[in-house]
């Protein structure tokens, strides 16, 4: 039983050590986006609690905040803000270092 167990543990690390080997740019890209759109989320969650309940007291369950809709709004005009600032930055930093490129 014991060398069944063994064998089994050296063929996964066999099949293990193969996937690794043959990991392409895809999986990294795909689990990249994954994370960025978890963390953009997140951060929209966060800024609609803050601005919800911007005396510190915290959420409280089964309340709803009174203007969730008009939050909401600037919530979303705030990370639209924040998207094209980040976009622009890159943007600004690929076109300059590529004309610096000898």
């Amino acid at each position: 039983m014991a060398n069944l167990f063994s064998s089994v543990g050296q063929l996964l690390r066999v099949y293990i050590s193969r996937g690794l080997s043959s990991i392409t740019i895809e999986p990294a890209l795909f689990i990249s986006f994954i994370t960025s759109q978890i963390s953009q989320v997140g951060r929209a969650n966060l800024v609609l609690q803050k601005l919800c309940y911007h005396n510190g007291t915290g959420p409280v369950l089964g309340v709803i905040c009174p203007n969730e809709v008009a939050i909401q709004k600037e919530v979303a005009l705030v990370d639209s803000y924040r998207i094209t600032l980040v976009i622009a930055t890159k943007m600004i930093i690929l076109i300059l270092s590529s004309t610096w490129k000898t």
